[in-house]
């Protein structure tokens, strides 16, 4: 089945283009759009991977909604742990790893995922080590081709003003 237009143009837009003009190389990159995010999400909370693992479920659905919503300055170990994994109110970090370990297991079972059931998902979902926030990142074979190079013919500089009078006034 062939893709749509929309559905290409997204891909290629998601996708690093360099262009030179006039002997600049100029990089635009734009990251999955919101869309692209939540869906990878779907397919990550439906894998077999993640069927029987209902904390890990909630630990990344809690970051990756937070994420998505530009709410990731709200991501800590204390909010995930009261409000994705269930602790009371009383959970202190600093005495139980809970979060620690669970970001651990997560970490280790997102890299088997992307090695096995959702190898060829385009957008996929990562926790970087020492932070709780997850990255959203494309495959790195979907690269696009550097576009070729642009050559814009700039107009010269007009010639600089002469001082009237002969003088120029300091200021």
């Amino acid at each position: 089945m062939a893709e749509s237009t929309p559905g290409v143009l997204s891909r290629l837009l998601q996708q690093v283009a360099a262009v030179r003009i006039n002997g600049y190389r100029m990089i635009s990159k734009v990251g999955p759009s919101k869309a692209d995010k939540e869906q990878a999400l779907a397919e990550v909370l439906a894998s077999q991977a993640f069927a029987r693992s209902e904390q890990l479920k909630n630990f990344l659905r809690y970051v990756c909604e937070l994420e998505i919503a530009d709410r990731a300055s709200e991501i800590k170990e204390y909010s995930i742990g009261t409000m994705a994994l269930g602790r009371s109110g009383s959970y202190t970090p600093a005495a139980d790893s809970s979060v620690r370990r669970r970001a651990f297991e997560l970490r280790a079972k997102l890299d088997e995922l992307y090695q096995t059931e959702l190898a060829g998902s385009m957008v996929r979902i990562g926790i970087p080590k020492g932070s709780y926030v997850p990255t959203f990142s494309l495959r790195a074979d979907l690269v696009v081709e550097p576009l070729p190079e642009i050559h814009i013919p700039l107009e010269p500089a007009p010639p600089p003003l002469k001082p009237r009078g002969g003088q120029w006034i300091a200021l």
